[in-house]
């Protein structure tokens, strides 16, 4: 996180992604872009008939914060509409998505 003051947002660079069965690699991906830089991650949880929770899988990057989730299976997004939603959420927040 940046220093109060020195920049408008709290983050230099985000992650967006859906996520949809994708349970079995996302660590994998976490910790791929946490070497590039990434800062924060969000993903768009759509997925419902995965046995274990993404929250379960990923539980210890939530609770230092790196990472939030939306739960977004009752919300019908078509790809862009996606991409639209992420981006109001956080571009007040993420200098870099």
């Amino acid at each position: 996180m940046k220093e109060e003051g020195k920049d408008k947002y709290m983050y230099y660079s985000c992650l967006f992604a859906p996520s949809k069965h994708e349970n079995l690699y996302i660590r994998e991906f976490i910790e791929y872009y946490l070497k590039l830089g990434v800062e924060k991650f969000y993903f768009a949880d759509d997925n419902p008939e995965d046995i274990e929770n993404l929250s379960d899988v990923i539980d210890d990057y939530i609770k230092k914060g790196i990472i939030d989730i939306d739960y977004i299976h009752e919300r019908n997004f078509s790809a862009l509409g996606l991409t639209e939603y992420a981006f109001q959420s956080i571009k007040l927040i993420c200098k870099w998505t």
